[in-house]
């Protein structure tokens, strides 16, 4: 995996850019501020850039345009953001999963473990005692990921588990409703009847 996927605003990545200059413990602090508002953001809502500045740094801008980010990029920019500042300190791998580790405690594929770190899915870079550094996730962040993805867990389990066969099966039969006006779900929900897989397993593997 990457070092933190690229970011979606540039304020964000500005942010993480000025994290990482500061003092040790202002880049702890702050790191760990991220982790707390990360829990908090829906990813249908809009949040104003200055108040993101604000629950991170405890610094109000004022500026009177207020730059709006919806929640679903602002999820993953913290997330990077985290991976960004937590590869300048040093952070013990000492009970950090792997991302083997994590991927199997959630019955998903390496693959599909990196897409949800656009979603929330945090990781830090920690230090082995050899000095190497890799990626890890702590047991109770993995736990609190699944709780609140739960059925996005189930649906991406589900899609892992899919044969090569089986996903050119199901984009096959989908290529037949092109041009008759239907929706993704709406051709998702009629191929879910002639397959074992479910509703959500099949709109994800065509909206991929």
């Amino acid at each position: 995996m990457p070092i933190a996927h690229q970011f979606h605003t540039a304020q964000i990545q500005q942010l993480a850019q000025q994290i990482i200059r500061a003092s040790e413990s202002i880049r702890r602090e702050q790191m760990r501020a991220s982790e707390i508002l990360l829990r908090e953001i829906e990813e249908e809502r809009l949040y104003p850039f200055e108040y993101v500045q604000y629950r991170i740094t405890g610094y109000r801008g004022d500026d009177t345009e207020q730059s709006m980010l919806l929640g679903s990029p602002l999820l993953g920019d913290l997330v990077a953001l985290i991976a960004i500042v937590s590869r300048t300190l040093h952070i013990s791998s000492s009970g950090m999963l792997s991302v083997k580790e994590s991927s199997s405690r959630l019955g998903i594929s390496q693959r599909t473990l990196s897409r949800l770190r656009h979603e929330g899915l945090v990781f830090y870079w920690v230090n082995e005692k050899s000095g190497r550094q890799r990626l890890g996730c702590t047991v109770e962040l993995l736990e609190q990921f699944k709780e609140r993805h739960c059925q996005r867990l189930q649906t991406a389990s589900q899609f892992s588990r899919l044969s090569k066969i089986e996903q050119h099966d199901i984009v096959e039969l989908a290529l037949r409703y092109e041009g008759k006006g239907r929706t993704l779900s709406e051709v998702a929900s009629e191929l879910s009847k002639q397959s074992t897989r479910g509703h959500e397993t099949i709109r994800s593997l065509l909206q991929k």
